[in-house]
C-alpha cells in the first residue's frame, strides 16, 4: 500500500513529479532479490557472497568479491 499510494502522494506533492515515483515500486518488485541475485552475481564471477535482509526484509544487503 505505501509503496503503490503512499509514496507517488507525497512524493507528487515534494516535487511535483509524482510519476517518478510510480516506477519504483514496479522495479522493485522485480529486481531479483536473496538466493536469485546470489545466482546472478555467480554467473558473473563474484565469489564469497554473503547476503541478509535488513528492515524486516525490505532490502537486502549484499557482499561479495570479484576475482579479476
Amino acid at each position: 500500500f505505501y509503496s503503490y499510494r503512499v509514496m507517488p502522494l507525497l512524493g507528487g506533492l515534494v516535487t511535483s513529479k509524482p510519476d517518478a515515483y510510480t516506477y519504483l515500486p514496479e522495479t522493485s518488485w522485480k529486481f531479483p532479490c536473496g538466493e536469485d541475485f546470489v545466482k546472478l552475481l555467480q554467473t558473473v564471477g563474484f565469489t564469497e557472497i554473503s547476503w541478509e535482509p535488513i528492515f524486516g526484509g525490505i532490502c537486502y544487503r549484499y557482499r561479495a568479491k570479484k576475482i579479476q
